[in-house]
């Protein structure tokens, strides 16, 4: 990548430089798989902002405080508590992979005491619940 003044975070909060296998490997991650939850928790944040005003009006007041400028640094977003938790709590509500699975690369035991053997499929409703066991 030779012009790198269009990315937003083109170095890590170290200052060190991305290299181009990051950042390819970055916009193909969106372009293929994060470009649907993106959307899903864009949306999804839209919808509760607008049935929620007073929220809506603490996280414009959040961001307009906040970022100084046209492209927001690092340091910036990371001061964005309130937005963060607003994000944090849709994703909570409305999850933008609501099923999910995890093969067992070793016999495991959950928390709940259950042995799961090597090479079983898990399949998740959420991180929490566990809804089949596959052979």
């Amino acid at each position: 990548i030779r012009d790198r003044s269009n990315y937003m975070l083109y170095e890590d909060k170290n200052g060190k430089p991305f290299d181009d296998k990051y950042l390819r490997d970055v916009f193909m991650n969106l372009m293929l798989a994060g470009r649907d939850t993106t959307a899903a928790l864009i949306s999804w944040t839209l919808k509760i902002l607008t049935d929620h005003p007073k929220i809506e009006k603490k996280v414009l007041e959040e961001i307009s405080s906040v970022i100084k400028g046209p492209t927001p640094t690092y340091e910036e977003l990371e001061e964005l508590k309130y937005t963060k938790q607003v994000l944090s709590e849709v994703l909570r509500l409305y999850p933008s992979v609501p099923i999910n699975n995890r093969e067992c690369l070793e016999d495991t035991v959950l928390p709940t005491g259950q042995l799961i053997k090597k090479g079983k499929i898990l399949i998740f409703l959420n991180l929490q619940t566990i809804i089949g066991i596959l052979p």
